[in-house]
Formats: C-alpha cells, structure tokens, sequence
C-alpha cells in the first residue's frame, strides 16, 4: 500500500509539473511574439522614413538647399502660391504709423527634386523636415516696420510639408510689423488703409513668380478661423494686388503681391471720454457772463475751464502724429475753441471793467439800443438809456445790483432828509451853506444813476456775448469741416 500510495503522488506531481511548464511555455510565446512584430513593425517604419529622407537628402541624393528648383513643366521661372489669413489685428499706432497684425501665411511651390514612389514606402506619401532642409522662398514683408532684421527661416520657423509628388507646403503663424500711412484728417472718425506688400529679395519676376492662391476673399473671408476682434479696429474690405516692382539696384523687375486692408474704427472710446467732457466744459464757460462782477471768481472760473481745455489738447497731441501733411479736424477744431473762448475772457473782463464806470453812457450806447430796437424790439424794449443814465426798469432784474449800490442811495436819501431839515429849523450847526450841500447831491445821484447805467447796459452787453459764443460754438465745427472738405 505505501508503494501505491508513493507511485501515485510521484505520477500526480509529474503531471502537476507538465502543467506548469506548459503554461510557462505559452505565456513567454503570447509575450515575445507581440513585442517581435512591433519591433519589426517600429523598425520598418522607422526604416521607411529614414529611406524616403536620405533618398531626398542624402549624400548619394546630392540635394543642395541653397539651390531654387526648376519648374516641373521644363520652365525656368517657379510660381509659388501664395495665401494669407488674418488672425488678429494688434493695433494700428497712429503716432507711429505702425500696423501690428498677426496672420497666418501660406505658401505652396513644387521641386521635382523631392519626388518618390509612395508604394515603394509602405505608402508613406507625406514627411516633413525642417525649413532648413528643403529650399524655402525668401518672401518677406517689403513694408517692415520692425527694428530688427531677421531671415525668412527665422521669422518662418514651421516645418515644411514634403508630399511625395514634389509639393512642398510651408504654413506659418507670423506677427509683422508694417508700416502705414495714416490719414488723421478726420480723427477718431476714420477709416485707414494699409498694406502688406510681400516679395522676393533675391529672385526675380524672370525665376520666380508668385501669385495669390485666391483673390476673390472678402472681409469675412480673410479672418482666419482663429481669428480674434480687434476692440478699436474693424475689417471693413480687403483687395489683393499683383504687380512688379523695380528696384535701382537690379534690372530685373521683382514680383511682388500686396494685401490692401480697409479699417474702420471705432470712436465710442473718445465720445464717452474726450468730446462729451469738453463739449461740457464749453457749456460751463458760457456761464462765464452770468458771474456777477463784483465777485472775483469770475476771471479765475475762466481760467481754470482753459486749462482744462489745454489737458485735453495734450491728450490729442500724443494720440496724433507729428507730421504736418494732413491737418487734424479735431486738433484744429480745439486750437480754434481754444482762442475762442481766450477772447471770451478777455471780453467777460472788458465787462467787468466798465460795469464800475460812473460817467455818462456815451452816445453810441443809445444809436446800439435804437438797432437793436429794429432788429429784435421785443428782447430790447426794456433797455432803458436815457441822456441822465437811467437804469433798466424793474423787469431786467435790478435785484442783482451789489450792497455798495444801496449803501450810496442810502446815504442820498440821509442827505436830503438833512437838507430838509435845515429848511425847516433855519439853522445848522455847521454853517454849511444850503444851496452847495444840495448840489453836491444832485452830483452824487447822477454819479450814482451813471453807475447803475453802465451796470446794467454791461449786462445787457454780456447776454448778447453769451448768444454769440454759443452761435460761434457750433458754426466753429461745421466751418473747419467745410474747409478741410
């Protein structure tokens, strides 16, 4: 019994034995075979690629970068196709006359040098390699504002797509820096023009020509799907050009392509913020003849509202460029208030001077009452200029007169009660005579009805001032517009 027992387990661990090393067996098979086939796999794709590059640009290939391809129909000159997308426009700096905008460029050429069989390499028809690799057309922008100067492979640093029948596409995401001349004529409300001029500077129109792949885009076409608004400026048309271009130092004429930009901008920024605030300090400095001339803020109220004005004009002066070709309607629109409202307070003090006189009014005050009388009599049948230098009736707001008015005709009534006085007595203490008290009255009452004369003839003359400036406010736009028209 112990041998069957010992027979049975040394037959049941040979079997548990074989089970094992055949499920050993199997499992490193299922492991080594798949990393087998992808490594022959990797490898022939990487061998693949590696193929399609050295038989492109290998020793044996003989391929030169630096070397412009032949067209493939036997012609010297190669046309490259040429296309443009704009995804944002960074700003347009009108002092600098600057153009910031970032688009994408693409451009398509073919070189029957770098022609394969895509059957021949798994069917690999595309690679891409770097744009120092294949050769790259020197296009660049002719109007570039930028400081630095750079190559085309490095403002264009993207990889180039090699298809295996010789065409070669070079996409790029570039920021340039144009320059443009700017019309400020009818700044905030304009609209500008730039362009971006594009071309060769080492092959000729004779060995290269490039062409739009599309001209036919409109405004919406040309933002790029990533295209990003502009807060001040806004694509209102685009054009595309295609001309030649000579240059003094070379013969040949070079082929050049430009994409004209229209821009529309958007003035809300300097409604809200320049002229809504100045046309407001324009209505308050017509307030300047409504200030009662006794009071001596009136001069400094003016001067203070000029300065004001002067702040908004340096405000002007960095947003405009320094150039003298085109007038600004609004810089000159604000020198000409500017001088305006100067000769308003030169006059709101002339007022103020006279409204103090005591003398007589003179002749011309009556032959102005008796014009004005036939131009509007209605407005002047309460101005009142008699030979004795009567004041305005009741109706033209005598109430505004200053205490010194009052204290003065007071002190007339004291001297004719005083004068009474001695008539009835007799007698007076002071032994002055009658008859020279009296007239030294007389002569203060007249002084006194000259002074409320030219007071109230001097505010009649500042309400006529304030109708006119206000009139001189709004023609001044309207006539500057008409002369730079």
């Amino acid at each position: 019994m112990k041998r069957l027992k010992i027979l049975n387990m040394f037959f049941f661990a040979l079997i548990i034995f074989g089970f094992a090393i055949s499920f050993t067996n199997g499992n490193d098979g299922n492991r080594t075979r798949p990393m087998n086939e992808t490594n022959t796999n990797s490898s022939a794709t990487r061998a693949t690629a590696t193929d399609i590059y050295d038989k492109l640009f290998g020793n044996d290939a003989n391929y030169q970068a630096e070397i412009r391809p032949h067209a493939t129909n036997g012609k010297r000159q190669l046309s490259i196709s040429f296309d443009i997308n704009i995804q944002t426009i960074g700003s347009l700096n009108v002092k600098t006359q600057l153009f910031h905008v970032t688009s994408v460029i693409f451009m398509k050429w073919f070189d029957y040098r770098l022609t394969w069989n895509a059957t021949e390499f798994n069917g690999i028809d595309t690679i891409n390699v770097g744009n120092t690799i294949a050769w790259t057309p020197d296009i660049m922008l002719y109007n570039d504002g930028s400081e630095e100067v750079v190559s085309h492979t490095d403002l264009h640093r993207s990889k180039v797509l090699i298809k295996d029948d010789g065409q070669l596409i070079w996409t790029n995401l570039v920021t340039n820096k144009a320059t443009c001349q700017v019309d400020v004529t009818w700044f905030p409300m304009d609209e500008q023009v730039c362009n971006l001029t594009f071309g060769s500077w080492s092959y000729s129109k004779n060995v290269m020509d490039i062409k739009f792949k599309n001209k036919k885009k409109d405004s919406d076409m040309i933002k790029s799907g990533y295209h990003i608004p502009n807060g001040e400026w806004d694509i209102e048309k685009v054009e595309f050009f295609e001309e030649e271009k000579s240059f003094d130092c070379c013969q040949q004429p070079f082929s050049v392509v430009t994409l004209q930009v229209s821009m529309v901008r958007y003035p809300d920024f300097y409604y809200l913020y320049v002229f809504l605030p100045f046309i407001s300090q324009l209505i308050l400095f017509l307030l300047i003849f409504h200030i009662h001339p006794d009071q001596g803020d009136r001069l400094s109220y003016g001067v203070a509202l000029l300065l004001n004005m002067t702040m908004y004009m340096i405000f002007l002066s960095d947003k405009l460029p320094e150039k003298s070709d085109k007038i600004p309607f609004v810089g000159t629109v604000f020198v000409a208030f500017f001088f305006l409202l100067s000769i308003g307070l030169v006059l709101s003090a002339i007022t103020m001077k006279y409204s103090k006189h005591e003398t007589n009014l003179p002749k011309s005050a009556h032959k102005i009452k008796r014009l004005l009388n036939k131009i509007s009599p209605t407005r002047t049948a309460t101005l009142d200029l008699s030979n004795e230098g009567a004041c305005f009736p009741e109706s033209f707001n005598l109430e505004e007169k200053n205490s010194s008015k009052i204290t003065k005709n007071s002190s007339l009534i004291q001297d004719k009660d005083f004068i009474n006085n001695i008539d009835r007595n007799g007698n007076s203490q002071n032994g002055l005579d009658h008859q020279t008290i009296e007239s030294s009255t007389n002569h203060d009452m007249d002084a006194s009805n000259s002074f409320q004369g030219w007071y109230e003839y001097m505010r009649f003359v500042e309400k006529c001032l304030t109708f006119v400036f206000a009139v001189l406010m709004v023609l001044v736009p309207i006539i500057v517009a008409y002369c730079l028209k």
